[in-house]
């Protein structure tokens, strides 16, 4: 169990070089908001987020962000992203993001676009109603050919949220994602359950290969200061695990500077059975918290 220091070090160090000096470059003359992040669960479970979003312009914002999540007995997970939201008109906006995920054994490279509709500006309603679609990619290549090679295989997703204001401060939303693979991964997805003794933690292997996943939530703002959210979640694999998540998080704004973070969430997993009957993972359940702070400059 890595000391809290070395760890956020350790994240600090291994930044991608040229989305840190696109973001600098950009940040020296631009309104900032940072946050860092950290999370802790069962077998030994530790993770530590770095986010920075710049306003570039009026309309166009900036954001890079960096995971690093360790666990007992499976390689640290390291995910990083870059991405570009651009308001462009009251109504209509446009984002893009680039993401890297990989482990010791296994990389994924992500790019994923979306569009947003603010529909309530359409009839001059001070209740937000908004719908957004999106579409993303998932490349994979590996490092050691001799375990198992997902090289060349590629995820492709389809997204579409709602999100409705019911009061000014209460507001109710919810997801729904498509997946879909250019070849047949199910003999795949259980070679790479055998990559770790942790089954408890396999989702941090990356390929969980799912089919398609839901979100429902509600969030709340009971003063100024305070913002609440809870949120359910539900995924099936092309394994057939069906997957949840409840997720309650809090945002209190503490000055006009800073902003304190906290997510408690809790997440189960049927057991993955395989052709002959036999258990290739368990059912599991852990919760995980995360605590944080975001400061503006």
């Amino acid at each position: 169990m890595l000391a809290s220091r070395s760890s956020v070090l350790n994240l600090l160090a291994k930044l991608p070089i040229a989305a840190l000096l696109l973001s600098c470059s950009t940040l020296a003359h631009a309104d900032v908001y940072g946050a860092l992040k950290s999370g802790f669960g069962s077998d030994e479970y530790r993770s530590h987020a770095l986010e920075l979003e710049a306003d570039i312009t009026s309309a166009t914002q900036l954001n890079f962000d960096y995971l690093l999540v360790q666990s007992a007995n499976v390689d640290d997970l390291r995910q990083s992203g870059i991405g570009l939201d651009w308001d462009v008109n009251p109504t209509l906006s446009a984002s893009y993001h680039h993401t890297k995920i990989g482990d010791d054994r296994v990389d994924v490279s992500g790019n994923e676009i979306g569009l947003s509709l603010e529909l309530n500006t359409l009839w001059e309603s001070d209740l937000r109603t908004t719908i957004g679609v999106g579409y993303g990619d998932n490349k994979f290549t590996t490092h050691r050919t001799n375990i198992v090679n997902p090289q060349g295989l590629t995820q492709s997703q389809s997204m579409l949220n709602i999100s409705q204001n019911i009061t000014p401060t209460f507001a109710v939303y919810g997801s729904h994602a498509q997946y879909r693979y250019d070849r047949n991964v199910a003999g795949l997805a259980l070679l790479l359950l055998r990559r770790t003794s942790n089954t408890s933690k396999i989702g941090l292997t990356l390929l969980e290969f799912p089919q398609k996943s839901n979100t429902a939530g509600i969030s709340w703002k009971p003063s100024e200061s305070l913002n609440l959210d809870l949120s359910f979640g539900k995924t099936v694999t092309l394994l057939e695990q069906r997957q949840s998540n409840t997720l309650l998080g809090l945002d209190y704004q503490l000055n006009e500077k800073l902003n304190l973070l906290a997510n408690v969430s809790q997440s189960r997993s049927t057991a993955i059975i395989r052709p002959n009957g036999t258990t290739a993972q368990a059912e599991t359940q852990d919760t995980f918290t995360e605590l944080g702070a975001g400061w503006a400059f």
